[in-house]
């Protein structure tokens, strides 16, 4: 063999080809290497990933399915301990009301429409006192004396007010 240059030239580039196809070659077969490794992880877990579950902190639970429509007379929100929070309650008289509940059951807001009364939202303090109510109500009798002398409940544009001992503090009309 001859130490001729124009060979050694074209030795040394092929071989500097050479290694930059073989790095190359490397990087993609450990591509997908790792691409075919987290595929068979995610494979290994897939209700994880499906789109009917629900992630919660305590456990996965299967999402319920949606539904264009529900009818029930009652709806009742309860916490993780199952302390009743909330309820929304239809009778049979046509009248429905959304209750709102303290940690101790106790019913801290009642928003209701009663058939051939109104609609009304009474609010109350952590004792069952009614402190406020906005709306048609019973609780105090109105201003207004019809022609003959019977009085008529509060209108639902009424704004009633009431102590800590449930004694009327305002209303207006």
């Amino acid at each position: 063999m001859t130490n001729d240059p124009l060979n050694y030239e074209q030795l040394t580039s092929r071989l500097g080809l050479l290694e930059r196809r073989h790095r190359r070659l490397q990087r993609a077969i450990l591509l997908a290497a790792i691409s075919i490794s987290a595929g068979l992880l995610m494979a290994q877990s897939p209700d994880i990933l499906a789109p009917d579950t629900l992630l919660t902190p305590d456990t996965l639970t299967p999402r319920p399915p949606v539904a264009d429509r529900v009818v029930a007379r009652e709806f009742s929100l309860v916490d993780g301990d199952g302390t009743l929070l909330g309820s929304l309650v239809a009778d049979n008289t046509g009248s429905a009301s959304l209750v709102l509940f303290d940690s101790r059951s106790g019913p801290r807001a009642i928003l209701s429409v009663r058939q051939n009364f109104g609609p009304a939202l009474a609010l109350y303090d952590e004792s069952g006192q009614a402190r406020a109510i906005l709306g048609a109500t019973t609780r105090v009798a109105s201003h207004v004396t019809g022609a003959d002398g019977v009085t008529e409940r509060q209108p639902a544009s009424s704004l009633v007010l009431f102590d800590g001992d449930g004694d009327l503090l305002f209303r207006t009309p």
